[in-house]
């Protein structure tokens, strides 16, 4: 493939400069968590609450080979064992009023726990398959 000759500024699509502040969140994010091995991790948005009252939670998300973690700061707001997730899928959904987005819907079944979650965040498809081949 022939370079162009544009310098720093490369006008290929695929190609997307990133700023400091995402260079030292990179830094940051930490190695492991309570002893297990970060597989991956990113920022992201969780849905807390009802559909007709959803809160959209800012954070990082965090596998590791045996948990999904959702972290804001340093609470962990959720936590799901990769055991229990019964399916995993991305879905087309409300992300603001007349805006739908694709949310990465994770299914967690236990005895006697039930739980959907919706979680929005880069590289959907790249989440699904990484959690998909730990679960």
């Amino acid at each position: 493939m022939k370079k162009t000759g544009y310098g720093r500024f490369n006008p290929q699509t695929q190609l997307r400069l990133r700023s400091g502040l995402e260079i030292h969140r990179e830094m940051e994010m930490p190695s492991d968590i309570e002893g297990e091995d970060v597989i991956m991790s990113g920022q992201a948005s969780y849905q807390d609450g009802m559909v007709t009252r959803a809160n959209w939670k800012p954070g990082y998300l965090y596998l590791t080979k045996e948990r999904l973690i959702f972290l804001q700061g340093a609470n962990k707001l959720f936590e799901i064992s990769l055991n229990s997730l019964k399916d995993t899928s991305i879905v087309l959904r409300d992300w603001v009023p007349k805006k739908k987005v694709e949310q990465l819907q994770l299914m967690q079944q236990s005895d006697s726990l039930k739980r959907v979650f919706f979680l929005f965040a880069r590289n959907l498809k790249e989440w699904k398959k990484t959690i998909e081949t730990y679960a």
